[in-house]
């Protein structure tokens, strides 16, 4: 017998089929369900895990970028320093040359104590010659008296202040332009140290 013509014929069949058909559909609804629910949570997990892990590197980025531009600043600025101090060097040397000048202009006897330290510094000499200015001769002549022998004699090419001692042993140069440059030359290895220095105790 036809299966249509028992379920027109029976009912209750027919009504069991339904609901079969209907639990069914339930059925795989409820899988659907469940499946999209297993994506989305997996999906979810996905992105929290990518956007810790792009937070990570973004702050990572930050950090290297930030050191980097500290550490370029840290240089630019022990750069500054450096070239600050060499600029004020010929500045020092100038003033200190204006104001050494301007002293023995003023106070001409002066040159005795200049003439002495250089003399002390050939303490095994037997014989001396001083050269001076010849304005300085008469604050020279005192030299004179010396237990070694001295002789005084006048050179135009030295300032007033300014002397040169030579002797059998060696000589002393007493110019500005030496005392100068040996000045210039301890600055700038001031200098030169203290930005090695600097750039020493960066992190």
């Amino acid at each position: 017998m036809p299966s249509s013509l028992v379920r027109a014929q029976f009912p209750e069949v027919r009504a069991r089929s339904v609901l079969d058909a209907e639990a069914a559909a339930a059925a795989l609804l409820r899988e659907a369900h469940e499946a999209a629910d297993a994506i989305r949570h997996e999906a979810e997990e996905e992105y929290e895990t990518w956007r810790a892990q792009a937070v990570r590197e973004a702050e990572e980025r930050v950090a290297h970028e930030t050191a980097e531009a500290q550490l370029a600043a840290l240089a630019a600025e022990t750069r500054a320093l450096a070239a600050l101090r060499e600029a004020t060097i010929p500045l020092v040397l100038k003033a200190t040359e204006k104001l050494v000048r301007t002293t023995f202009d003023a106070r001409p006897e002066l040159i005795r104590s200049v003439i002495d330290d250089a003399i002390a510094q050939l303490r095994l000499a037997s014989e001396l010659v001083v050269d001076v200015h010849p304005d300085d001769l008469g604050h020279a002549e005192a030299l004179r008296g010396e237990e070694r022998p001295v002789r005084v004699r006048a050179d135009t090419s030295l300032a007033r202040g300014e002397c040169r001692v030579s002797s059998d042993v060696g000589s002393v140069d007493a110019r500005f332009t030496t005392q100068l440059l040996a000045l210039e030359a301890a600055l700038r290895g001031a200098s030169a140290r203290s930005t090695t220095a600097q750039g020493a105790s960066r992190p």
